[in-house]
């Protein structure tokens, strides 16, 4: 069973994704996008970022629905492969 948890905590990573409600309007959605992507920008929050194991992205709308439905598809890959049962 160890081995198991040390795969699992071996290849899994931690995202944030800035995820909105349903029917927020494109402006806010656009503004939200602007926002993160200047913040993101900064050195200072790279730094920071980096120097926790991060790696900054900016992503598209499309781009991170992608992303989530390919992490989510590869972490029940994984938890099957683990023997985690849902």
């Amino acid at each position: 069973m160890e081995s198991r948890r040390s795969l699992v905590a071996a290849t899994h990573r931690v995202t944030r994704v800035a995820i909105r409600a349903a029917g927020t309007p494109t402006g806010v959605l656009d503004k939200h996008s602007k926002d993160i992507g200047r913040a993101l920008a900064t050195p200072d929050l790279r730094d920071w970022i980096a120097a926790h194991g991060g790696e900054p992205m900016s992503m598209t709308q499309p781009e991170v629905a992608r992303f989530v439905q390919s992490e989510s598809e590869g972490a029940a890959r994984l938890s099957k492969a683990a023997g985690i049962k849902p």
